[in-house]
């Protein structure tokens, strides 16, 4: 009795296509600060203190990936405090991503001007390298 349901239970663990997987972004402070104090560029040094200052209180973001045999879905993971400048943030979370294989449609959802934009980018390639890697 215990091979079959250990059989049975191996099966409908390996037969299930969705899942959810999620990914931090960090920035890395100390080379961000060294590249400005190492700066040749007169504007940036004129605000080495206001950008170090973004940087420092800059924190991680999450992203969050759900997916299942046919459709996923790409997007950050709002955080509860709405009222920090995250540069990270500001630069890389404001595109959500759409992908659906039944009908070869990939879609990015931007917010701009206070309208939110579907841009169907089917005809973009994407080139993918699954390693282990962690960083």
């Amino acid at each position: 009795m215990y091979k079959y349901f250990l059989l049975l239970f191996t099966a409908a663990v390996f037969s299930q296509n969705n899942g959810i997987a999620t990914y931090k972004c960090s920035l890395n402070a100390d080379k961000l600060k060294d590249k400005i104090s190492n700066s040749k560029n007169t504007s940036m040094l004129k605000y080495k203190g206001v950008i170090n200052s973004i940087v420092d209180n800059s924190e991680d973001i999450f992203f969050e990936l759900k997916f299942n045999n046919n459709i996923s879905h790409f997007s950050v993971i709002e955080s509860l405090e709405k009222n920090k400048l995250n540069i990270l943030k500001t630069h890389y979370a404001r595109s959500k991503y759409y992908f659906d294989k039944t009908k070869n449609i990939k879609l990015k959802q931007i917010e701009a001007f206070g309208s939110l934009y579907l841009i169907d980018i089917s005809g973009q390639k994407t080139i993918w390298k699954l390693t282990n890697e962690k960083k």
